[in-house]
C-alpha cells in the first residue's frame, strides 16, 4: 500500500460470535484471506479468547494451551485448540505470504471467575464488576495469569505475528486487600498523600491504571522482544473506567499503537473529537461493522448495530478528518458482519483508494 493509511483489515474472533460451538475453520479463513487480498486489505487481527458473558456459545482460549495452569480456561469445543487439528499456524503463514500484518488479540484481566480460579486459586475479581469477570491487577495470581497467557500464546505462534493487541488493564476502583496494600505502599513512597477513602481511591485508580499499563506492556515486550503492542481503549468518549488513556500515558507505557473504540460514534463531530485528542500518537481506528447488537452488554456499553449507510458515512468522515498519525482502520467483527455491511466495507476501501488514502 502506497497511500496514507498503512493498515486496513478485519478483526475476527476464532470463536467469538461464530454460529457454531467449534468456531472458525481453515476453509473459512483461507476464503477470508483471499477475499481480503482481492479487496486491498493487508492486516488481520485474530481474537484468541471468547467469554461466555458476551457470547453464550463460547468461553475460553482458542489455541492449544501448553501451560498446565491455563488449561482450566481452554475451550475444548474449539477446533483450533486440539494440537492434531490446529490450523491457525497455516493461516498465519499464508497471511504472511500475502504481505499481511498479523496480530493476535486478547482481553487482559477479563475471565470467567469460576474457571480461572481452578488454575489460579488466589486470583481476585473486582466485586461489582460485570458478573465478576473483571480481575484486579493488584493481585499476584491475576498478574501471573495475565502474563502466563501471553507467554503461552506468543510462544506457540513463535515469531509469525507482528503485534499483540489487548483490551482492559485490571484496574477499576477495586477495594480488595491487595489494592489497599498497593495504596498504602504508595503513601509510604509519597506517591499519594490522602488516606484510603472513596475520593482517594478514585485518584489512585487512575494513577494505578497507568502503572499497570506500563508493567503489562513491559512484560509483553520481555516475553516477545520486538513485538509491537497495541491497546484497544477509549479516548474522549466519556468515562469507561480503567482502560481509557491519554496519548501521553500510552507513550510513557511503551504502547506502540492505540486502537480507539469508536463503536458508539454517531456523527462526524464525535469522530473529529477522538482524532483531535490523539495528538501525534499512532492510531488505528477500531470500527464496528456488526449487523446485530451484542449479547449481554450493559446500557453504558451498549453498541448499536450498524448498516451500510453508517459504514459509508464513517468512511467519508475518516477522509474528511484524516491526520498523519492515523495509521489505519480495523473493521470489527468480521464473523458478525452481514453481506450488505461487508460490501459497504469494501466499497469504503475502494473510495479511499480513489481519493489517495490508500
Amino acid at each position: 500500500m502506497s497511500g496514507k493509511l498503512e493498515y486496513i483489515g478485519w478483526q475476527a474472533g476464532i470463536t467469538y460470535q461464530t454460529e457454531n460451538r467449534e468456531g472458525l475453520d481453515k476453509v473459512y479463513l483461507k476464503r477470508l484471506l483471499r477475499e481480503m487480498n482481492d479487496n486491498g486489505m493487508n492486516f488481520i487481527s485474530f481474537m484468541m479468547i471468547s467469554h461466555g458473558l458476551n457470547d453464550p456459545l463460547h468461553d475460553g482460549y482458542t489455541w492449544p494451551v501448553r501451560n498446565p495452569r491455563l488449561r482450566c480456561y481452554l475451550n475444548e469445543k474449539c477446533i483450533n485448540t486440539d494440537p492434531r487439528n490446529e490450523f491457525l499456524k497455516e493461516i498465519i503463514a499464508e497471511a504472511n505470504g500475502l504481505g499481511f500484518h498479523v496480530q493476535l488479540f486478547m482481553n487482559g484481566f477479563w475471565w470467567n471467575p469460576d474457571r480461572v480460579k481452578i488454575g489460579y486459586p488466589r486470583i481476585k475479581f473486582i466485586e461489582g464488576s460485570q458478573q465478576n469477570y473483571y480481575h484486579c491487577a493488584d493481585n499476584e495470581d491475576t498478574c501471573k495469569l495475565a502474563c502466563d497467557e501471553v507467554e503461552d500464546l506468543l510462544n506457540y505462534y513463535a515469531s509469525s505475528v507482528r503485534s499483540y493487541g489487548f483490551e482492559m488493564v485490571g484496574v477499576d476502583g477495586c477495594r480488595c486487600d491487595d489494592t489497599t496494600k498497593k495504596f498504602n505502599d504508595a503513601m509510604v513512597m509519597g506517591k499519594i498523600t490522602a488516606r484510603f477513602n472513596e475520593d482517594a481511591v478514585s485518584v489512585w485508580s487512575k494513577m494505578r491504571a497507568q502503572e499497570v499499563l506500563t508493567e503489562y506492556t513491559s512484560a509483553i515486550k520481555t516475553i516477545r522482544p520486538g513485538i509491537a503492542v497495541w491497546h484497544h481503549g477509549y479516548m474522549e468518549l466519556g468515562d469507561y473506567g480503567g482502560y481509557r488513556f491519554s496519548p501521553c500515558t500510552y507513550k510513557k507505557a511503551g504502547v506502540d499503537v492505540a486502537m480507539p473504540c469508536v463503536h458508539t460514534i454517531a456523527d462526524e463531530n464525535m469522530l473529529r473529537k477522538v482524532l483531535e485528542s490523539s495528538g501525534d500518537f499512532p492510531l488505528v481506528l477500531h470500527v464496528d461493522t456488526r449487523s446485530a447488537p451484542t449479547y449481554n452488554y450493559t446500557d453504558v456499553q451498549h453498541i448499536p448495530s450498524k448498516n451500510p449507510a453508517y459504514i459509508l458515512s464513517m468512511g467519508e468522515w475518516i477522509v474528511n478528518n484524516y491526520r498523519p498519525n492515523l495509521k489505519g482502520v480495523v473493521f470489527f467483527n468480521e464473523v458478525y458482519t452481514s453481506p450488505e455491511n461487508r460490501a459497504a466495507v469494501y466499497e469504503v476501501i475502494s473510495r479511499w483508494r480513489k481519493k489517495g488514502l490508500l
